[in-house]
This record gives structure tokens, C-alpha cells and sequence, in this order.
């Protein structure tokens, strides 16, 4: 992810925000990945055939699991607990704060690190704002922006490795996935669910 948001198609994507938002990235802030829990430890792609599991209803996540063998069932997130209660489903997916927050160590066992879904979200100025400051002033909001930026992966990663720590102690067990075999079958997934005019973009990812 760091890779591609500091290298040519990062530089692509700030661009295309300034020209359609008008506002400037200056940093960006990498979110914590989504994993997979569920019931019965899932080790590699193979383990989530048949798997029946809760995804937000976004076509490019039931696309995703279709195509690795799963059984994604589209759920507004306050159903998820109950249903993992009484066994609708078996297994679902989100970041490590959300599995705490929404009380997922009750009803479920396993964390698996699948982490297929890693997403950031950009400190940003309206363009005019910005080019009323003088050169000075462009540089200390820059190097500010940056600074920030560094601080926040930081704090991102600590927060997440208490996050673990928390879950492990309520009981839940961090299963190694392979996600490389996740990756290389999910890839057909992605490209098909995805609009035409994204899909050039997807492509020079995976070129990446």
C-alpha cells in the first residue's frame, strides 16, 4: 500500500482528487486492515469453500468472496452479532477495532489475518486555501502534513497491536493465513466486479 500511494499511481490519484475536489492530499493516514473471523480456523483460501459469512453490501466485497469459494451474505451490521449467535452465518469480516467494539470475541473464535481489504484516507486543503499562502508557508504545512503523518502510522501501529492483545485476552485465537493464496485467487474477482473505467487503474496495482 505504501508502495503504491508514494509511487506513480498514488501521484495519479491525488491529482484526479485535486482536478475533481479541489482539495490538495498533503498526508495520508493508512487505516487498519479487515480480517476475517469466524468459528473454525481458516489457514489458507481453500478453508472459506462453503463458508457462510456477513460482508458489507458493497459488489466489489461479494465479489470477492464469491470468488474465493465463500458464501457472502449481504447484513446491516446490527444484525451480525445475533446471527452469529444462533448460526445464520459463521464467520465475518472487519477491522480488528470494529471485532472489539461490536463484541465479535463472544461468538466467535478465530481471527484470521487475511487482511484483504487495506484502505487510507488523505489529510487534505481546499486548493485555494493553499495557494494563498506564500512559498514559506506552503513548505511548514508540507512538512507539518508529513510529520503527521509519520506520528499517525505510529499510533495506528500500537493501536493495533493492543488490539490483538485485548482480543487474545478475551479469548480469541490470531490464525496465520496465507494470503498470497487468497490474493492470487481473488484477482479474477476484483477485476470483474469492478466498472470499466476503474479497471485500468486496477491493472497498473497489480503491475505494481
Amino acid at each position: 500500500m505504501d508502495k503504491v500511494v508514494n509511487g506513480p499511481l498514488g501521484d495519479e490519484i491525488k491529482k484526479e482528487i485535486t482536478e475533481g475536489a479541489k482539495v490538495i492530499p498533503l498526508a495520508y493516514f493508512a487505516r487498519g486492515p479487515r480480517n476475517l473471523t469466524s468459528k473454525t480456523p481458516v489457514k489458507s483460501v481453500s478453508d472459506v469453500k462453503g463458508l457462510k459469512m456477513r460482508v458489507p453490501n458493497v459488489p466489489v466485497f461479494m465479489q470477492f468472496w464469491r470468488g474465493v469459494g465463500a458464501q457472502p451474505t449481504p447484513m446491516a451490521f446490527g444484525e451480525v452479532f445475533t446471527s452469529l449467535q444462533t448460526g445464520v452465518i459463521d464467520a465475518q469480516e472487519n477491522p480488528l477495532a470494529l471485532i472489539k467494539s461490536a463484541s465479535f470475541f463472544e461468538v466467535q473464535k478465530y481471527v484470521n489475518r487475511t487482511e484483504h481489504v487495506r484502505s487510507w484516507i488523505y489529510l487534505a486543503i481546499g486548493e485555494k486555501s493553499f495557494n494563498k499562502l506564500n512559498a514559506e508557508q506552503k513548505k511548514a504545512v508540507q512538512e507539518a502534513a508529513q510529520r503527521a503523518q509519520v506520528y499517525e502510522r505510529t499510533l495506528m501501529l500500537a493501536d493495533e497491536k493492543k488490539l490483538e492483545a485485548e482480543l487474545k485476552a478475551k479469548g480469541m485465537i490470531f490464525v496465520e493465513t496465507d494470503r498470497a493464496s487468497f490474493a492470487k485467487k481473488a484477482k479474477e474477482a476484483v477485476l470483474a466486479a469492478a466498472k470499466e473505467e476503474i479497471k485500468p487503474t486496477i491493472q497498473k496495482l497489480y503491475a505494481d
